[in-house]
């Protein structure tokens, strides 16, 4: 049976390197959700929340706000997304705009299914304040 066969907790020194990018994102969007948020959210809240940031002004033209709006409705059908999504725009009011860019990125990097969250961050990015 060769090593791989065998499983990775058999070979050693296989994981002893220093956190990965996922590891940090993982931790990192844990503490922006919170809690509450993972285990019973609202989730119509969290809806209401981010119907109101598609809504509002932006500096995007309509028709680039509608493909993003769009895009944005059918990956927050998922919970875990809507989940996201809702942590973002409470960190997005929060004015820190150079956070909210990492921490999209860094949940990207961690995620194989996220290419809806460039439009999360277009979405956000340019809604007037």
């Amino acid at each position: 049976m060769t090593s791989y066969q065998n499983g990775t907790a058999q070979i050693p020194g296989w994981n002893d390197c220093p956190d990965t990018v996922l590891n940090r994102s993982q931790t990192s969007l844990a503490s922006m959700v919170g809690a509450e948020a993972v285990g019973g959210a609202n989730l119509d809240e969290i809806r209401a929340k981010l119907r109101e940031v598609l809504t509002s002004q932006s500096t995007l033209s309509e028709r680039e706000l509608a493909y993003h709006r769009g895009k944005l409705e059918k990956a927050t059908e998922n919970d875990e997304n809507l989940i996201f999504a809702g942590a973002m725009v409470d960190l997005s009011r929060q004015g820190d705009q150079k956070l909210l860019e990492q921490s999209i990125l860094e949940y990207m990097m961690a995620k194989s299914n996220s290419s809806w969250c460039g439009s999360l961050k277009k979405v956000l990015v340019h809604a007037k304040k």
